[in-house]
């Protein structure tokens, strides 16, 4: 559906430098990474907005050089930073929109706005960033693309409406779509990813499969007992980053409950286990 070979966008912040990947029908593709890291320079670049200095683009292997009217049609775009008029209202934007395309979208469009409980006589201007949010997804698929390319789209949403995202983004999938995908969310990236990237400083580090990510439990664990040297840990599944001769601090990729058994033979002043890093995870998997 999707082929990106070799693109390259060099500029001061957030440039992308010889990125290749590919979409195929009906798949979904996470890229993870920070606002810094690329994604979106790459995902503008892929839609031309912005042009790119190298590389290749292919929509469903034609080299694709412009947005025509028949792709406008087959894609969906949702930019990170919606601009849409502040003086009107949300009918009104749905309305303006819905009238690029042929066809009429009046049904869609109103299930859309009931499952993202969004009020239609809202003033742009007066939108919350989550209601902007809701309304910019709406945009950029209510018709129906096959292709559906969106920025972070869960950011600025409560955690219930990004799961109401997520399940209209999962039934778009049942129904045929492909989709591409940025977010610096890997609860995200993990549920709704066949394959996940990992963009950092604008290079694709790493791409690997949805089961395997599923697969990498990493934690990061701060132990303080000036007897941990007792403690049997695993070597395969440790990366020791600091120790003292009362603390250790390490990564941590095994079975959690046995390494709590572990920890009731040994008397601890303190434990921390947090959350491993975006690239931590995905560059141990």
């Amino acid at each position: 559906m999707l082929k990106v070979e070799g693109l390259t966008k060099k500029q001061e912040f957030g440039g992308i430098e010889n990125i290749t990947f590919e979409v195929p029908k009906n798949k979904t593709f996470v890229m993870v990474g920070s606002e810094t890291s690329g994604t979106t320079t790459l995902l503008e670049t892929i839609v031309n907005v912005i042009p790119h200095d190298e590389g290749s683009i292919y929509f469903n292997g034609t080299l694709f050089h412009h947005i025509t009217k028949e792709l406008k049609n087959k894609i969906g775009y949702l930019p990170r930073n919606i601009d849409l008029y502040p003086e009107a209202t949300v009918k009104e934007m749905l309305e303006y929109s819905a009238s690029f395309y042929s066809g009429d979208l009046s049904r869609r469009i109103w299930y859309l706005v009931r499952r993202l409980d969004l009020n239609l006589t809202t003033v742009v201007k007066d939108l919350s960033k989550e209601d902007l949010k809701k309304l910019g997804f709406i945009i950029a698929i209510m018709h129906e693309p096959d292709m559906m390319i969106l920025d972070d789209v869960t950011k600025d949403l409560s955690p219930m409406m990004q799961d109401v995202i997520c399940e209209l983004l999962e039934e778009e999938k049942e129904y045929g779509a492909t989709l591409l995908l940025a977010t610096d969310n890997l609860a995200i990236a993990k549920r709704l990813g066949d394959q996940i990237g990992l963009l950092k400083e604008g290079h694709l580090m790493k791409i690997i499969d949805k089961e395997k990510l599923e697969q990498q439990n990493m934690v990061r664990v701060t132990l303080v007992s000036s007897e941990y040297m007792k403690l049997k840990l695993p070597l395969k599944d440790v990366t020791i980053e600091e120790r003292t001769h009362s603390m250790l601090k390490f990564l941590y990729t095994g079975n959690m409950d046995e390494f709590i058994h572990m920890l009731s033979h040994i008397h601890v002043e303190s434990l921390r286990v947090e959350e491993a890093s975006l690239e931590e995870v995905f560059l141990k998997a």
